[in-house]
């Protein structure tokens, strides 16, 4: 199993720095929640029952010419070591619950990783598309082709009155999350970020941080998503959404020219300092990294200094992680040769982005 490419590839679509506002929306994600009609949910499920929903999902055609989608592989998550199932919660394929799990779960997933779907999680299924930049629609559209095919096999749990039933109250309905990630760090240098995202919430939506639920906001990079699944359709969710972040693209714009016209030399002494650092340092902790990176990518898309490619910083996100560190050296690296492996990495990926 450890051989499959989504362990070794360390890249995804999502990564590739392009699509609508990608200077400031690094991906847009769409996951639908699912279950069985014939199965209790997963938390009621045994590990044998577990087990049968897996093989029930195994009978699927793989093949585009067998399914009308895509070209999909199915990993059995129970048969793969747990440093492995990181580096997919690394890539935004999995979630840390079911890397963590000890139960039977298991990933359906095409190869450009633009399409996943995660079984025996919370929900028996969670169908997830991620593209880069601000693309929900895409997203949609590939997360709603997934969920029609897989409903031709595997009726799902639905009620006329709530919707599609799921393990989870607040995401019955549509069983519809969306969610974009955001690069704000000049609403966040000038600490405006504070009042705009904490006002979500009154609008039924909520911001996190680079893993979702419960996870912080490093290098000035949060997930905004909807709260509410029950009583919006699809559409008015994706299109709400794209409302909020609209806003919020157009905050960021605007703070960014406020620091270039009015605070410049700050901003330039900012930038030219991370940019030394990044270059020639050789330890690196993984906070200071994110930091640094995320203003040095300012300083690159407000063309203070050379241009890198947006690839380079979003590739970066997923190489300097311990977990990914670990992968790469085939070995426990301790705290300082962590840091100093770190560095190394971002000093190579930025000399190629120059």
């Amino acid at each position: 199993m450890s051989e499959y490419r989504v362990f070794n590839t360390m890249s995804s679509y999502w990564m590739e720095g392009n699509g609508r506002d990608s200077d400031i929306v690094i991906s847009s994600r769409v996951r639908l929640a699912r279950n069985a009609a014939d199965y209790p949910f997963p938390s009621s499920l045994s590990l044998q029952r577990e087990r049968e929903f897996l093989n029930l999902v195994a009978s699927i055609p793989k093949t585009k010419a067998g399914n009308g989608l895509e070209d999909l592989d199915l990993i059995d998550l129970s048969l793969v070591p747990r440093e492995e199932k990181m580096v997919l919660v690394e890539k935004h394929q999995i979630s840390p619950g079911l890397a963590l799990s000890e139960g039977v779960g298991g990933l359906l997933i095409n190869t450009a990783e633009t399409l996943s779907v995660m079984i025996n999680e919370e929900d028996h299924l969670r169908i997830q598309s991620l593209y880069p930049g601000r693309s929900l629609e895409q997203c949609w559209e590939k997360a709603s082709a997934a969920d029609d095919m897989i409903a031709r096999y595997i009726p799902p749990a639905f009620s006329e009155r709530w919707g599609y039933l799921t393990s989870c109250p607040s995401n019955t309905g549509t069983g519809l999350r969306a969610s974009v990630m955001l690069h704000l760090p000049a609403l966040v240098m000038t600490k405006h970020s504070g009042d705009l995202l904490n006002s979500l919430p009154k609008y039924g939506y909520t911001c996190r941080g680079l893993y979702g639920e419960g996870s912080e906001g490093k290098g000035n990079l949060f997930q905004v998503s909807n709260q509410v699944t029950l009583g919006l359709s699809e559409e008015e969710i994706i299109t709400d959404l794209n409302d909020i972040v609209s806003e919020i693209v157009g905050a960021e714009q605007k703070t960014r020219k406020d620091l270039l016209t009015n605070n410049r030399l700050y901003l330039e002494d900012q930038v030219f300092r991370a940019e030394a650092v990044l270059k020639n340092a050789r330890l690196l902790e993984i906070g200071e990294a994110f930091q640094l990176l995320s203003l040095l990518r300012l300083g690159s898309e407000l063309e203070l200094v050379d241009t890198y490619p947006a690839k380079s910083f979003n590739h970066l996100l997923l190489l300097m992680q311990p977990v990914i560190l670990n992968k790469l050296k085939k070995q426990n690296l301790s705290k300082t040769e962590m840091m100093k492996y770190r560095a190394d990495l971002i000093r190579d990926e930025l000399k190629g982005g120059e």
